[in-house]
């Protein structure tokens, strides 16, 4: 019988599963939502366990028990690779009546792999069901292959190819050589924990990499709609006729104005990114913004809020302003857009002056005065209307 330094391959088991399951642990750390990590990390952790769990068969009455715990752990390992690879490349994995029926083959074939007690039946069946796994993780993972993924999912598909050549060798190997030269038994089972610690090894550097290249996608394409819907708000506002300023909740600080605010206001796009809005002059007294800065914090958005505000030149134009927050880039902003509605008061007091003038030459007339609306309903009348009738 061959022997081999069993210390020495722990040792090396060991490192690789520490740096496995610390490359594992941030990447379930990040993707802590999908269940695909988890199933890996699982199908790493029992196909691992199985392989120490072997070494416990050179205890002679362990070895039976040894060989039955090492198989079941190591086929529901690989089966929980297959599991992750099909949730990770298709989130809705759909069960039919054709894969019940293969799953109960696989079941039959499991059975024989743990429990039976003829050696040669036992291997066959184990290298049977982890070729097959094998063979199916290619297959999704070939059918999932495109142009952005190709190199990764490459790199996984030659990973199970080695395991499945070799499960399928081994398959060949047991049925013809095992029988005629029985030394070669532990030959096999090295062999075998060597091509499991190698798919454990190169498989997750290969889900790691496969990890890494969505999330810098999702993270391209998350950058991507972000910087539009920048440049989409960045052209509203440039284009908006109101006088439009963007300054951050927490210390007023200005971080941008449009064209129509720095060309009313009189300052230029320097004067004003980067400073306080409360450092400009813009309130016609102090007792105006104590009260724009309460009205604020009491109802946090503002709808047509009048005031009169200074520009730089020293002179007063009456503002309809309208104040909300936004949020951007995980901080929150306040978006204030000033209307500048000067003409329009203007014009509300020349015809509240002409009202005031026509209804004193109404009053003052001899005859009976009304005014009525489009609709024909009156709204207005001299003092003459109850001398005449009596109302």
């Amino acid at each position: 019988m061959l022997s081999f330094d069993v210390y020495s391959a722990t040792i090396g088991i060991t490192i690789a599963i520490v740096f496995q399951f610390i490359a594992l642990l941030y990447h379930v750390k990040i993707h802590k939502k999908e269940s695909f990590i988890l199933w890996w990390v699982l199908g790493l952790g029992l196909t691992v366990v199985g392989l120490l769990a072997a070494y416990l068969r050179t205890i002679p009455f362990l070895n039976s028990p040894a060989l039955i715990v090492s198989n079941a752990l190591t086929i529901f390992g690989q089966a929980a690779f297959l599991i992750s690879i099909e949730s990770f490349l298709n989130k809705e994995i759909k069960i039919n009546s054709i894969k019940r029926a293969f799953g109960a083959v696989i079941v039959v074939l499991i059975y024989f792999s743990v429990f039976s007690d003829v050696t040669i039946l036992r291997m066959l069946t184990t290298s049977i069901v982890l070729f097959t796994f094998s063979v199916l993780t290619i297959k999704r993972l070939n059918a999932s292959k495109n142009a952005e993924n190709k190199a990764n999912i490459n790199f996984l598909i030659g990973t199970f190819s080695i395991n499945a050549l070799y499960w399928f060798s081994r398959a060949g190997i047991v049925t013809l050589i095992l029988p005629k030269y029985p030394e070669v038994y532990d030959v096999i089972l090295m062999i075998s924990y060597t091509v499991l610690l190698l798919v454990c090894t190169l498989g997750s550097l290969g889900i790691i990499l496969l990890m890494n290249k969505n999330l810098i996608d999702c993270l391209g394409l998350e950058k991507n709609t972000a910087e539009k819907e920048r440049l989409k708000f960045l052209t509203i506002i440039e284009t908006s006729p109101d006088l439009i300023i963007v300054t951050k909740i927490s210390d007023g600080e200005i971080v941008l104005a449009n064209k129509v605010f720095l060309d009313t206001i009189g300052y230029e796009y320097d004067e004003v990114i980067g400073r306080k809005v409360f450092e400009f002059n813009i309130w016609e007294n102090e007792k105006s913004r104590e009260k724009f800065v309460n009205d604020l914090k009491k109802y946090k958005k503002l709808v047509n809020y009048e005031n009169v505000y200074v520009k730089k030149d020293g002179s007063k134009f009456i503002g309809s302003m309208s104040v909300t927050t936004i949020n951007f880039d995980d901080e929150v902003f306040i978006l204030n857009m000033v209307r500048d509605v000067t003409e329009l008061k203007e014009i509300e007091e020349l015809l509240q002056e002409n009202k005031k003038k026509f209804e004193t030459i109404a009053m003052s007339s001899a005859s009976w005065e009304a005014w009525f609306d489009e609709k024909g309903i009156m709204v207005w009348t001299n003092d003459l209307v109850q001398m005449i009738t009596g109302l």
